[in-house]
């Protein structure tokens, strides 16, 4: 059984946090974000919201 890990983190400012993890190699999923949240992908099994 493959395990998917969905971790939410509340954040102060959305364009600098979704950068920092752009940066640390997570791509943004524009599907499941808004001027409101980002989604992040590591892999297919790691993701958080911002």
């Amino acid at each position: 059984m493959t395990t998917k890990v969905f971790v939410n983190f509340p954040v102060r400012d959305l364009e600098k946090s979704t950068h920092f993890y752009e940066q640390l190699g997570f791509k943004k999923n524009e599907m499941f974000s808004n001027e409101h949240a980002s989604a992040m992908l590591w892999d297919d099994h790691f993701s958080i919201m911002l």
